[in-house]
């Protein structure tokens, strides 16, 4: 029985403080008051009039209405009326209870709302980061494979890279280093020269090349520096000796060598950095320009299906193999299609098919490489119509 009758007492109480059922009791309340004040202050002249009434009507619903009328305005009471305000402030206290609660309840709606928004935003901006990310490694890949060609063409060209520096600046300082010895397990060659991009030349011998320092600084600016990322990087009790750190300036530099190209140490330092540490790429593309006549674009429209190729989507073994029979390939794309000149932005609207059965031969998965070789091509041609537009 209890239980029944505190379940009836919770529902009242939830009934009686809910928004509109504080409106109706405030309603209510309201009138008593005004009931009350009515009352007190012309309640007996109320009074008489429904009297004068009653008396002319002493049967039927006026007198009962009369009747009514002196139970509701008879009788007033200032006790009443204190009680009755002091429940209207309460309500008034309930209902700016509830506004805040329901103004707190909009914030945190709000609120929420918000952190759903920036949520979805941040998920956007990552997507659009992966994206990005994906495309900048897309757009390095291509860049690296420029390089290579710009390799091939100075190779063609029978330009070296010792002839390059010579004709393309006229000082171009380089770090060398000989390190004689140091300390297991080796911090400095595995951490600190990969770190500061230092190339190895021969044991014990390096060298950092040009476009990994900063050339405005002097020779011992350029000494110091270096010390001082050796010392910030190692221990201070770490054991090794640097026999030689020297400034040198590779247009003065030379190489000399006469070997056949099997011998193992057939290398020279020149042919151990990359061209893109030597010189920058608008260097390498203005002295093709004005030397060769040959703009970056005509480098790149050289047909060569290895450039169109990323080398990690095939075997070594396919990508030279792609390399040794490129001519072959390019013939007969050149004959199925009946055209006497190819360049590489062609093979953006090359059907895969005419690409497939070009290449069948040399790689495993023809079709893969058709979609990539076709997907590079389209790079380029849409980004020398932009660069146009």
């Amino acid at each position: 029985m209890k239980k029944y009758i505190d379940k009836i007492f919770n529902s009242l109480v939830d009934w009686i403080f809910r928004k509109k059922s504080l409106n109706y009791i405030l309603g209510v309340v309201i009138f008593f008051t005004l009931r009350e004040l009515t009352a007190i202050g012309r309640g007996e002249d109320i009074i008489e009039f429904f009297n004068t009434v009653q008396e002319k009507n002493e049967d039927g619903w006026i007198f009962w209405s009369c009747a009514i009328g002196k139970m509701i305005f008879g009788g007033g009471s200032y006790f009443v009326v204190g009680v009755v305000l002091l429940l209207i402030f309460a309500i008034f206290i309930l209902k700016k209870t509830e506004l805040i609660q329901a103004n707190s309840g909009e914030k945190f709606d709000s609120i929420i709302k918000n952190l759903k928004e920036k949520n979805q935003n941040q998920k956007v901006e990552l997507q659009d980061l992966e994206l990005s990310q994906e495309e900048l490694e897309f757009k390095k890949n291509e860049l690296k494979k420029f390089l290579d060609k710009v390799n091939n063409t100075l190779q063609s060209k029978n330009i070296s890279k010792e002839e390059l520096i010579k004709r393309v600046t006229g000082k171009l300082k380089a770090l060398l280093i000989y390190k004689s010895y140091e300390l297991p397990p080796k911090t400095i060659r595995d951490e600190v020269y990969p770190a500061l991009g230092v190339q190895n030349v021969s044991s014990g011998l390096s060298i950092i090349p040009p476009q990994k320092l900063n050339q405005k600084l002097s020779e011992e600016k350029l000494i110091e520096w270096f010390k001082s990322e050796i010392n910030k990087r190692v221990p201070i009790d770490y054991e090794y000796n640097i026999s030689l750190i020297a400034v040198v300036d590779l247009t003065k530099m030379s190489v000399y060598k006469k070997l056949e190209p099997y011998r193992r140490f057939n290398r020279t330092y020149l042919d151990k950095i990359r061209i893109e540490d030597l010189l920058t790429l608008r260097e390498i593309e203005s002295f093709l320009y004005k030397e060769e006549k040959l703009s970056s674009k005509e480098i790149i429209q050289i047909p060569n299906i290895t450039f169109l190729i990323e080398d990690y989507n095939i075997s070594k073994e396919e990508m030279e193999s792609l390399f040794k029979y490129n001519d072959n390939i390019l013939t007969e794309i050149k004959n199925t299609l009946g055209v006497a000149t190819l360049v590489t932005t062609d093979f953006a609207v090359i059907s895969p098919e005419t690409i497939i059965s070009s290449i069948d031969d040399y790689v495993a998965e023809p079709q893969n490489v058709a979609e990539i070789i076709i997907r590079n091509a389209t790079f380029w041609k849409d980004y020398f119509e932009r660069k146009i537009n």
